[in-house]
């Protein structure tokens, strides 16, 4: 699968006028992994089911990774894109990728251009995804560790 970030405007633009930008829409609209929804979003967009959670949802998330989740708890997407912390707070904790896995989603983190640092989320936190401006450096440390695909 080939996940493609879309954000509002990025959805309007496919929506315009250039032939390339209808083939991209087309398969969109058959395989569409999106990010939490904005209302500037076409509605073809917006109908699917998002794979990543949005602010609020991943508030909610979070405040519950503490301890057990609650049975009847449904994740609203299929991946959590998070930094390690937000305005002083430590998003990921010992409990919040476990807590993913147990529903079957997948942690991703951002913006991680440190060596060590992506290491030690792998290591330590078992993190599924990091994103980075330096592709290079996390696929030195992804083949120096011996995991991934």
């Amino acid at each position: 699968m080939i996940v493609v970030g879309l954000e509002g405007n990025d959805a309007i633009a496919l929506d315009g006028g250039s032939e390339a930008a209808s083939r991209l829409t087309n398969a969109a609209k058959r395989k569409l992994c999106s990010g939490g929804h904005d209302r500037k979003m076409p509605g073809w967009a917006r109908s699917h089911k998002p794979a990543t959670m949005g602010v609020n949802d991943t508030l909610v998330f979070w405040a519950n990774s503490f301890g057990e989740l609650e049975p009847e708890y449904e994740p609203p997407a299929q991946f959590l894109q998070v930094p390690t912390q937000f305005s002083g707070i430590e998003v990921l904790h010992p409990g919040f990728v476990p807590r993913a896995h147990e529903l079957d989603m997948f942690v991703h983190i951002w913006t991680i251009n440190d060596e060590e640092e992506m290491r030690f989320l792998i290591e330590t936190y078992g993190v599924d995804g990091i994103m980075t401006d330096y592709p290079s450096r996390l696929t030195k440390v992804i083949n120096e560790l011996g995991v991934g695909d």
